[in-house]
């Protein structure tokens, strides 16, 4: 019985470092405290009973079963929760080596009359994971890094190494364990301790690959919003110059107007109003919005639109002063009508669309965009673009800008229809 209780000590501090780590990458989902708080009793306790008859793989299955019940309870991809346990899992069999040559210096030979020996050891071995585990998570915290965020083709590669670095090490102990001395396990341990510093290496480049990568997407953040600040400056410059021509031609033909009004020539009175009236109406000076940044890009982008022969429904109404940074406007905005103009394409002229929907209410704004596309449903929303990482990149940069301003973004396919729909909150207007 006091063996019970110990292995149970054990589980239940194994199941809290799990606990920090999950919490550490990972959002908790909203679940009730009285289910919260015995869970993790009650799984250290099956995980005991499963321990006290002996069967290691049947304690790796209990561990790996206990592990994702665990997961359950917090945000996360199907890959991001695996590769949590499989680390988790890994990380202790790293630490398997060191307890074999502890046994070996207190001289265990038979669990019946040494069992202390074997939970000091053990103990002990817990503690090793834990403080590993417990490094590894403050120094991915302090690094800034969420591995819950972290793209797959990032993800894979890591926890193949890792996987491999665990194998490895099994292979070792068992090696280790058939010469049965005590210069064999030192040996052993000193390859394990090279290939931790390995993966370590491996982990660490991908961090700088990352950063990498994420400094290089802020640069063209960057370039992007510059360049939207020049379209805009110069569509500026564009629209005072048009004005200076039409104020000095409107100027002469008011004169010839006048003169027709005093020769009392109604006909040609009329026809003269009849081709100011065309120019004016020939004139493409649309506009999209009393904000500017906003303006710009919508000008851009459905100039873009009209050239494809895409027809164009546009209702915006947000305030001259909106307080949306010019590089975050242009990803949230040109991201979606690329993807939304890039849909229509591939639809015969005639029936492509795009409706554009953009509000402003007491610190909320709500944009709304829906284009016409081939009538195949994408149930999982993935790109059909052969250049899917620039794509995904893409949409990335939507989310990130989404989760800037603490709002949401939903994408459906509606079949013959694409819709994405954007809140943003907490944005102050001037």
């Amino acid at each position: 019985m006091a063996a019970f209780f110990i292995q149970f000590f054990l589980n239940l501090l194994d199941i809290g470092i799990f606990w920090y780590y999950l919490n550490t990458f990972h959002n908790k989902k909203r679940f009730p405290a009285f289910v919260c708080m015995p869970l993790p009793v009650l799984l250290a306790a099956v995980w005991a009973w499963v321990n006290s008859f002996g069967y290691p793989f049947a304690n790796l299955l209990a561990l790996a079963a206990v592990l994702s019940v665990l997961s359950l309870l917090f945000y996360g991809g199907l890959l991001q929760k695996v590769t949590g346990v499989i680390i988790f899992i890994g990380a202790g069999i790293l630490v398997e080596p060191a307890g074999f040559i502890l046994l070996q210096v207190l001289q265990y030979s038979t669990p019946d009359g040494e069992m202390y020996k074997y939970y000091f050891v053990a103990a002990l071995g817990e503690i090793m994971r834990c403080g590993a585990i417990y490094l590894f998570c403050r120094a991915a915290r302090l690094k800034g890094i969420n591995f819950s965020k972290l793209p797959t083709d990032f993800i894979w590669p890591v926890l193949v190494v890792f996987v491999f670095a665990v194998m490895d090490c099994c292979f070792i102990v068992m090696v280790s364990l058939e010469s049965g001395s005590a210069k064999s396990l030192v040996m052993c341990l000193c390859i394990i301790v090279s290939v931790i510093l390995t993966y370590y290496l491996v982990f660490y480049m991908v961090e700088r690959l990352a950063g990498l990568f994420e400094k290089q997407h802020g640069e063209e953040l960057y370039k992007e919003e510059m360049r939207y600040q020049e379209i805009y400056y110069r569509e500026l410059e564009k629209r005072n110059e048009d004005m200076q021509v039409f104020k000095h031609d409107l100027k002469n033909k008011l004169v010839e107007m006048y003169r027709f009004f005093e020769e009392e020539d109604t006909k040609q009175l009329m026809e003269r109003i009849r081709k100011i009236y065309q120019e004016l109406d020939s004139a493409d000076d649309a506009s999209y919005s009393a904000n500017p940044a906003v303006d710009s890009v919508l000008r851009l982008k459905i100039g873009k639109a009209k050239a494809e022969g895409i027809e164009t429904d546009v209702y915006v109404l947000v305030p001259k002063g909106l307080k949306l940074e010019y590089g975050d406007t242009g990803v949230l905005y040109g991201n979606l009508l690329d993807n939304a103009i890039e849909a229509c394409q591939k639809v015969e002229k005639g029936k492509r669309y795009i409706h554009i929907e953009n509000k402003y209410m007491d610190g909320k704004m709500l944009l709304v965009i829906e284009n016409s596309k081939p009538p195949a449903v994408n149930e999982k929303l993935q790109t059909t673009k052969q250049d899917s990482y620039q794509h995904g990149r893409g949409i990335a940069s939507v989310r990130k800008v989404v989760g800037k301003y603490n709002g949401t973004v939903v994408f459906s396919d509606k079949g013959d229809c694409f819709e994405a729909a954007v809140m943003l909150y907490g944005i102050e207007a001037g």
